[in-house]
This record gives structure tokens, sequence and C-alpha cells, in this order.
């Protein structure tokens, strides 16, 4: 798990960063995975042949980031999920989907906000 332990003594949320660069270490689009209060443990990484790759990060969400094979369209703040934030441009070139888990009856611990489909 990583999570920084504050100078009060309260754990302090470590987004995850996801970057993409191209053949000449060029970064070509970044996405961070992160919402306030919230602590992630980064777990069950698996690669989904040609261009997906899912793992659990926080809220109780399967994440997916899907390579995408040319640049595609996105609004700017509207086009990711909650708890997903990226610099203001209007093409990416790998999407982020998340798909919370079946919820217990006891469990509350997704993220309230818009689900991809």
């Amino acid at each position: 798990m990583w999570n920084v332990i504050g100078e009060e003594g309260d754990t302090v949320a470590l987004p995850l960063r996801i970057y993409m660069f191209d053949d000449n270490m060029t970064q070509v689009d970044a996405a961070v995975l992160c919402v306030m209060y919230y602590t992630g443990t980064f777990a069950e990484l698996a690669l989904h042949p040609p261009d997906t790759l899912s793992f659990r990060f926080f809220g109780g969400i399967v994440w997916r980031m899907v390579l995408l094979s040319e640049q595609e369209f996105a609004f700017p703040f509207l086009s990711d999920p909650s708890g997903v934030s990226r610099a203001f441009k209007f093409f990416r070139h790998f999407r982020v989907e998340d798909k919370p888990l079946r919820a217990k009856s006891h469990d509350n611990s997704s993220l309230p906000g818009k689900r991809s489909a």
C-alpha cells in the first residue's frame, strides 16, 4: 500500500500517475487518478491483450486503461470518470475507464459520480 503519514499523523492520499511516451521519449499523454481523502492500494494488475490493462486502486473500482491505435477526441473535464484528471486538451491517446464492483450490503467504499460505460 502506498500511503504517506503527514506531519499531524494523518494518512495522505497519493495519486496514481499514468504517462505515455512516444519512441523519442516525448510525453504524449498523461492522466492522474486521485480523490481527496481516499487512500488507494494499487493491486490486481492484469494485461488483457492486445491493448488493455486492468487494476484496482481506490473506491471499490476496477480501472481499465485502453491504449488507442489513434488519438481520439475528448472533452476536457467531461470525458473521464470521476477521480481522473488530465491536462486541458481535446485529444487523448489512452482512455481510462472505471467499473464499480458489485456492492456488498455493508460496503460504502465506492465513489459517487459518473461512471463510464
